[in-house]
């Protein structure tokens, strides 16, 4: 159903400012990603909501991220990056400002989730252009560099963005990301380019709709693509819906923390997840086998979190180291992308990787606003000027979901075959 991409001429400076723009917009996508995370007081104020609420409304970004995966997969691989990504970005500018402005919930909702389309396209686009112009025996290595650049765009927006929201307020800091956006579209235009000279697939090797849509089909029925979607989804669930956004208020709430130090302190689950990632993604290129690594970080996921939440009486250095294990261990998610790459060989690569990231992404979509709807069945009525306070108890039990999820992600890594077994053709590079 697809055919290999065609030799590249080398083009090495070129493709890495091609990747590394897209990485970079990559970076941005988690800054509004995790931003929200320092704005829930002022939020919840503002719009006089609750936690199930207000977590909806964040999770928007989601919504529109995961709900487009696959289509913007198939987009990528008929159209080509420069143009798709470009007009993501411009996408990014409208939804923040619009959210930055609005004083209705219904204009938030649109703003936020503009924002989550223009930002689906960056990690799928990433791993795309690092397919077409980087060295295919380091794309793990490669996808990892792309997990490490939404690590630190995670972290600025928890800890850079908790003292830009102190300082110009929620709405102010939501402006800037506008602004930033409006730079990345013109930078995006000018570095991105869709194939390196000479390597554009012409004839029967050029993509079709009715070449995308069978394809699909394929990819569909596979067995090993739903495992790789519950892996994505599972493993990455419980760091969104805790270090994204409940870990902030958590740390307030319950131990007391000002906001920047909170946001500080859920950042280590981001340092874990920045040395994890590349790491990971090294070790998949060197190993040759793939399960006992995507089970073994997940375990230590489960395990360091729920000490982290649970264990009483854990001094803050002990607690932070436990969120740098956690982060580290969440990044698995960065092993089933070079499976899939392994498992899916071909022209429709983008589609594939935009199937995983559907389940990746609507694992926060799923667990953000379902942590927030635990908490508001807990909740016993405090209040702290204007937002709900939520006691230890209610976010020991709605957190409680978190290390069960993890343990689901193991299983489905635990069933997936390896890239050299029967099930995929016997070969590394089988195809669909």
């Amino acid at each position: 159903m697809t055919v290999p991409y065609p030799a590249a001429v080398p083009t090495p400076l070129r493709g890495w400012l091609a990747w590394a723009t897209v990485a970079l917009f990559y970076f941005y996508a988690f800054v509004q990603r995790t931003a929200p995370s320092a704005m829930i007081d002022p939020l919840m104020r503002d719009f006089a909501v609750g936690g199930a609420v207000l977590g909806n409304l964040l999770a928007f970004y989601f919504y529109a991220y995961a709900g487009l995966q696959l289509p913007v997969g198939a987009l990528l691989d008929r159209y080509g990056p420069r143009r798709l990504i470009t007009f993501a970005a411009a996408l990014c500018t409208g939804g923040c400002a619009l959210f930055a402005l609005a004083e209705q919930l219904p204009l938030a909702y649109l703003g936020r989730f503009l924002v989550g389309v223009g930002a689906g396209v960056t990690f799928v686009g990433a791993l795309l252009v690092a397919t077409r112009w980087l060295p295919r025996e380091r794309f793990a290595l490669f996808t990892g560099l792309t997990q490490l650049a939404g690590a630190l765009g995670a972290w600025a927006g928890q800890v850079p963005g908790a003292m830009l929201v102190e300082d110009i307020g929620w709405r102010g800091t939501m402006l800037v990301g506008a602004s930033i956006s409006l730079a990345l579209v013109a930078a995006v235009w000018l570095l991105v380019r869709d194939w390196p000279p000479g390597a554009a697939p012409r004839g029967a090797a050029a993509q079709s709709w009715a070449t995308i849509a069978a394809g699909l089909g394929v990819l569909l029925r596979r067995r090993v693509m739903w495992l790789a979607v519950l892996y994505g989804f599972c493993v990455t669930g419980p760091i969104l819906a805790y270090g994204g956004l409940w870990g902030v208020a958590y740390m307030q709430q319950v131990h007391g923390m000002a906001r920047e130090k909170a946001a500080f302190v859920m950042s280590m689950m981001i340092v874990g997840w920045a040395i994890g990632a590349p790491l990971c993604g090294w070790l998949q290129d060197k190993l040759p086998r793939r399960r006992p690594l995507m089970i073994g970080v997940t375990a230590v996921a489960a395990l360091a979190l729920g000490a982290a939440i649970y264990v009483p009486g854990l001094a803050l250095p002990a607690q932070m180291a436990l969120y740098v294990v956690a982060g580290f261990g969440a990044t698995g998610v960065t092993l089933a992308f070079a499976y899939l790459r392994e498992a899916n060989a071909g022209n429709l690569t983008a589609t594939a990787f935009g199937i995983l990231n559907t389940g990746t992404v609507g694992g926060g979509a799923v667990m953000q606003p379902l942590v927030g709807l635990l908490l508001d069945l807990n909740w016993d009525g405090a209040m702290v000027s204007g937002a709900r306070l939520y006691s230890a108890s209610a976010y020991d039990t709605a957190f409680a979901i978190l290390p069960c999820v993890y343990a689901v992600a193991a299983f489905a890594a635990w069933l997936l075959p390896e890239p050299g077994d029967a099930e995929l053709g016997g070969r590394r590079d089988a195809r669909p």
